[in-house]
Parts: C-alpha cells; structure tokens; sequence
C-alpha cells in the first residue's frame, strides 16, 4: 500500500523536477524525488494523522505555466521519538508546466511554519 502511495506522489513530477523538503533536503529528477518519496513514506512518524488541505489558490502567468500554493494542516502526527506534534503547518508551492498536453510539475519547495513553543 505504501508503494502505492509514493509512487502515485512522484508520477507528476517533470523527469528534472527540483524538490526542496521542509527540512531543506533537495532532491533532482523524478526518479531521486521517487526514492526519497519511498523513504519517506517508510517513517511511521511521518504517515501518522490526518492532513487537511485548507486552501490551494491557483496562478496562471502563462498558458503553459502554472503556480499552485498548498497550505496544509496535519494532526496527529508524531515526532521520531513518538512525541505528540501538534497540528502542523506546512507550505507546499509547486510550479507545473503543460508540455505534450501534459502539467508535470518542474519544481516543488516545502516548508514547514513552526511554532516557537512547538518541538
């Protein structure tokens, strides 16, 4: 089931997509963003909670071009040592291109809002 999930999470992604996770880790092309997607999706920690889009504008500065801004909210996630996260805030901007008919997208950057008071 999980190879499901990142498999289906990378098929989007332009063959030299560039990906930047909320920790700063980068990743080039598709089939490295896949590996770490895999990984990734491994961590119990991770996968644990429910995630909740809460708005997801969309942007078209070209006919091909397309800016897509994500923020989520995920409850119930853990951190590595199993503790309570608390409700956390990400970020996710992605910039698709339609090529062939298709939107790949070329580039995806997350961040993470944090908390001061949040581990």
């Amino acid at each position: 089931m999980a190879q499901e999930r990142w498999g289906l999470a990378a098929a989007d992604y332009s063959e030299d997509a560039d990906w930047t996770n909320a920790v700063g880790m980068y990743r080039k092309g598709r089939a490295d963003i896949e590996a770490q997607l895999a990984y990734v999706f491994s961590l119990p920690f991770v996968m644990t909670g429910r995630g909740q889009t809460i708005k997801q504008p969309i942007r078209i500065p070209a006919r091909d071009v397309a800016l897509v801004s994500t923020r989520v909210e995920r409850t119930g996630q853990l951190t590595p040592s199993g503790e309570p996260l608390g409700i956390r805030h990400t970020s996710h901007l992605r910039v698709f291109v339609k090529s062939g008919g298709k939107w790949k997208i070329v580039s995806h950057l997350i961040s993470d809002a944090r908390d001061p008071e949040r581990p």
